[in-house]
């Protein structure tokens, strides 16, 4: 597997490549100093901009760390996930220069995945009964004040906070991502997906949980009236361009 580290200019569209390597790295972390934080094979690397390779991080004992990681907001303290002494993945907080890590949460599995804006919080998903479901979590940054925050759903995933810390968004299943399309552009550039996609020769297309793709916040979000108003738009500009192109 080659693995390519990119950069995107937002002003120009322009993506480069900033190293490749042959082995799987992924979820890079940009601290304000000008490099990056990835993981690669249970270990994370350090990669600066003007030089960029990737440098070992020392994170103490811990060889099985997985992709959530993240710095910070005053960009002193790293949080991890990782499994190297626990059956299940567990959280870890380190100095961002590297060293000894400290555990947090003392049930796993837990999953790392957002800081508060303060600092005073970390936000992240796991399983607190046996057979139960992936649920979401705060806690202090001693692990101790954990608080279940949602856990009726089958699979919560990527918490994370919003600027002002009142609130904290996360994807209710695998992979899924909430988008805004109250937002004309993000209309319009999922349906430009979608005709890329049958230029390529795609005849059919699925969209899952289609009930939910409107949110709207004090209701179920489900079966809302513009959801249907959505799906009848991306129809008919998929049947003036793309009429070949099947919805499943």
């Amino acid at each position: 597997m080659i693995s390519e580290l990119c950069i995107f200019d937002l002003g120009t569209d322009a993506a480069s490549v900033l190293l490749r390597h042959d082995g799987h790295i992924e979820a890079p972390n940009w601290h304000p100093d000008g490099f990056l934080i990835v993981n690669g094979g249970g270990r994370l690397y350090r990669v600066p901009l003007e030089a960029p390779a990737l440098a070992p991080m020392d994170t103490g004992h811990l060889r099985a760390l997985n992709n959530d990681h993240g710095i910070s907001p005053d960009g002193r303290t790293l949080a991890l996930s990782d499994k190297t002494d626990t059956p299940g993945s567990c959280i870890w907080l380190m100095p961002l220069a590297g060293g000894a890590p400290r555990r947090v949460t003392e049930k796993v599995p837990s999953w790392w995945h957002g800081w508060s804006p303060d600092g005073a919080r970390l936000a992240y998903v796991g399983v607190r009964r046996s057979g139960g479901p992936v649920s979401l979590y705060s806690c202090a940054l001693d692990g101790s004040d954990e608080r279940c925050l949602a856990e009726d759903f089958d699979h919560i995933d990527g918490p994370d906070h919003t600027p002002d810390g009142r609130w904290i968004w996360a994807t209710f299943y695998h992979f899924q991502w909430d988008l805004n399309y109250a937002n004309p552009a993000v209309f319009r550039a999922m349906a430009g997906e979608m005709l890329f996609l049958a230029n390529q020769g795609v005849e059919i297309l699925r969209m899952d949980a289609v009930a939910f793709i409107w949110k709207r916040l004090g209701t179920a979000c489900e079966s809302l009236p513009e959801a249907h108003l959505l799906l009848r738009a991306f129809n008919a500009v998929l049947r003036m361009a793309a009429p070949s192109l099947l919805f499943k």
